[in-house]
């Protein structure tokens, strides 16, 4: 995910100008502008992070398998989250499953080949 908030560009020079009237604020005076300031930077970086959280659902969205198109509603937060669990949990589960698979035909290969190979006599060594 690559995390870009636009609002963070734009907000910076907003909240650039608010911190450096902030500055010129002599001790013991107006804290309504420091409060302005803090708020503003506070929205700023809670706006990003809603933006960068969205982009992250959007791109989960983009491989988990659903049905994509124009006639398909987007998937909800909770939707998107609980699919992208249960396909990890299928995907864990298949790869159970190979292991068992393969590990069950290790064992016949082993049994074929102990049973092919001659037994070890003193004639043959």
């Amino acid at each position: 995910m690559a995390s870009h908030c636009y609002f963070n560009r734009v907000s910076h020079r907003i909240f650039s100008s608010v911190m450096s009237r902030e500055r010129q604020v002599p001790l013991g005076g107006d804290t309504k502008m420091a409060d302005a300031g803090l708020r503003l930077n506070i929205n700023m970086r809670e706006r990003c992070r809603m933006h960068d959280l969205n982009e992250a659902l959007d791109d989960l969205r983009a491989v988990i398998p659903y049905a994509h198109g124009n006639s398909v509603r987007k998937l909800s937060k909770i939707a998107t989250l609980l699919l992208a669990k249960n396909h990890i949990i299928m995907q864990a589960s298949a790869i159970d499953e190979l292991r068992q698979v393969v590990h069950n035909m290790q064992r016949q290969i082993e049994s074929l080949q102990a049973t092919d190979s001659p037994a070890p006599t003193p004639d043959n060594e």
